[in-house]
């Protein structure tokens, strides 16, 4: 808190709040929107752990994807794990979600990094009372990927929202849509049982 004298009277205004100086309740907001963004984006922790304002366009809704962090030198890097500038859409959830970020500086992180590994204790906790498999972090990006498959989005759309380099890598997911595969399928044998007869006829004419 400052003090101000002005009249006669001494008047309090409060002091700017250090970054990410949270009570325990804000931490859990902060812990929510981690994951949120992690399962919407499917950017790696090293992109949410470098993830600074600049890279936030809340005016084009995207995200931009141009540096990591290092765990093993705990370092920024401007470059990516394929070395190269991608773009993810900044969806309703993410925008909603880093909206309160709008104000800060352009070189500030958007995430406290003392938020990650909580985030991976509470999942390790989640899986362990649910009776399954220890959750990753990364398991956040293969949700990202699983649920656009199942929803039917072109592979090739997903490898590019992924930003794999190999549509190889992205095709591991492709096993999750096989009633899009099949109806697919269906369309063409319905077209093709359609037509066969019509040109049957005109063969039979000529």
């Amino acid at each position: 808190m400052t003090s101000t004298q002005g009249h006669g009277k001494a008047h309090t205004t409060p002091s700017p709040a250090p970054l990410f100086e949270n009570p325990i309740p804000n931490r859990l907001v902060n812990i929510t929107e981690l994951v949120l963004v992690a399962c919407h984006t499917g950017l790696r922790k090293g992109e949410l752990k470098a993830l600074q304002r600049h890279q936030l366009d809340f005016i084009r809704d995207l995200v931009m994807v141009d540096a990591t962090f290092s765990e093993r030198l705990r370092k920024r890097f401007p470059r990516t794990k394929n070395g190269e500038i991608g773009f993810v859409p900044m969806v309703a959830p993410v925008r909603d979600a880093l909206l309160d970020r709008t104000f800060l500086p352009g070189d500030a992180p958007v995430f406290d990094p003392s938020l990650f590994a909580d985030v991976i204790g509470r999942l390790r906790r989640r899986a362990l009372s649910a009776g399954v498999r220890p959750i990753r972090f990364h398991d956040l990006r293969h949700s990202y990927a699983s649920t656009l498959v199942m929803a039917g989005v072109p592979i090739y759309t997903v490898q590019r929202l992924m930003r794999h380099k190999s549509i190889t890598m992205t095709e591991r997911y492709a096993h999750l849509a096989p009633d899009y595969l099949r109806e697919a399928a269906d369309k063409t044998c319905v077209q093709t049982v359609r037509e066969t007869p019509s040109r049957a006829l005109k063969s039979l004419e000529t």
